[in-house]
């Protein structure tokens, strides 16, 4: 199973599509169009949240797009799918760093 990954987006002066200018999490996989995806939102303002099993590759992707533009606003969470306790805590840290 892949990598996941939540975008949430706020409302934003840029072009971003109306569907995600709400805050809003979309699930996207880590394959090349889901990181492409992650990284367009990302350079158009929007907060990205890499959610992922693997804590690394999602540091990584986020330096990645971090070194496109620094000021970007991507930040790193755990999220295993395969466990329910892990949705709960992401959950919990989601609603407290981000509503």
């Amino acid at each position: 199973m892949g990598h996941e990954l939540f975008i949430s987006c706020s409302l934003l002066k840029t072009k971003v599509p109306r569907a995600v200018q709400s805050t809003d999490i979309h699930l996207i996989n880590t394959s090349v169009a889901g990181f492409e995806t992650a990284r367009s939102l990302a350079l158009h303002g929007c907060t990205v949240i890499f959610a992922c099993r693997n804590i690394e590759a999602a540091e990584m992707a986020v330096a990645k797009v971090r070194s496109e533009r620094p000021s970007v606003n991507c930040h790193v969470m755990h999220l295993d799918l395969q466990s329910l306790q892990s949705v709960k805590n992401f959950v919990t840290a989601f609603q407290k760093n981000y509503r």
